[in-house]
């Protein structure tokens, strides 16, 4: 009786030792995440300023001078108001412009970084004649 007790006794502690074993895996997840968030933790862009100039009688400019790694722009192209033009993001943070028709022109500047964060900023309006 004795005997089967002591048995039992060692079984236990080996199943509670084997126990230990999964804490330890867990841990190694924890590390995992805790790396995986501090690559998250890049900040974002940072916009110093966007500019819109008349170039000539058709062609306005945008330039936008930001802070971050791994940038991309968007322009969106504004007329009196509503967006006219949806310029897709790329590297470039300078865009040229046509203008079409006469009229009040505003450009919202966004730009992003590896992480997708995402700041914008509007540039003055410029009233376009096309004379």
């Amino acid at each position: 009786m004795k005997r089967s007790l002591i048995m039992l006794l060692v079984m236990l502690s080996l199943v509670v030792a084997g126990c230990g074993k999964d804490t330890s895996k867990e841990t190694t997840n924890e590390d995992s995440k805790t790396v995986s968030s501090s690559e998250s933790k890049e900040k974002p862009p940072r916009i110093k300023g966007v500019t819109l100039e008349q170039i000539n009688a058709k062609t306005l400019e945008v330039k936008s001078e930001a802070i971050g790694e791994n940038l991309q722009y968007s322009f969106y192209i504004f007329k009196d108001g509503e967006i006219l033009e949806k310029i897709p993001y790329k590297s470039t943070n300078h865009l040229s412009y046509t203008v079409k028709e006469p009229g009040e022109y505003m450009v919202r500047v966004y730009v992003k970084n590896s992480q997708k964060k995402i700041v914008t900023a509007n540039t003055d309006k410029i009233d376009f004649d096309l004379k």
